[in-house]
């Protein structure tokens, strides 16, 4: 029997590509990003799922598993009342972020960050099953 070592932890900045590649590649068939980015899905998904991750790693709200020194599964996460940065320097996150994106995908991504706080969603892990049917 061979015992593979488990760790879960919180993420660091040395985590950033590996779980950019991996919820990247878990996010492709995701229907919500279809609707944000179009055919621009290559170009933008990655810019802003690096705001996503940048967002919660500046709050500790970014954990992994690792598997065998690999990254296996991740979890990024609002608490109630939503990410633990001040909204100035969300904000600025935001507009770095979304000066990449050009207009028509900004005004979808703005209305869908609106929607949220309107309803706001039960704080859920992002992609730990997509990540693991996909072998990361």
């Amino acid at each position: 029997v061979v015992r593979m070592q488990r760790t879960v932890r919180p993420a660091s900045a040395l985590d950033r590509e590996p779980v950019l590649d991996g919820v990247e590649a878990a996010c492709v068939t995701e229907p919500a990003f279809e609707q944000f980015f179009g055919d621009a899905y290559q170009t933008h998904a990655r810019e802003f799922l690096s705001f996503l991750f940048d967002l919660r790693l500046a709050g500790g709200l970014v954990w992994v598993e690792e598997t065998d020194a690999h990254i296996a599964a991740v979890s990024m996460w609002d608490p109630p009342g939503g990410p633990t940065l001040g909204a100035e320097e969300q904000e600025a996150m935001w507009r770095a972020a979304a000066d990449r994106f050009g207009p028509a995908i900004e005004q979808r991504l703005e209305a869908m960050l609106q929607a949220v706080q309107i309803f706001p969603l039960q704080p859920f892990p992002l992609g730990i099953g997509k990540l693991r049917n996909l072998g990361f």
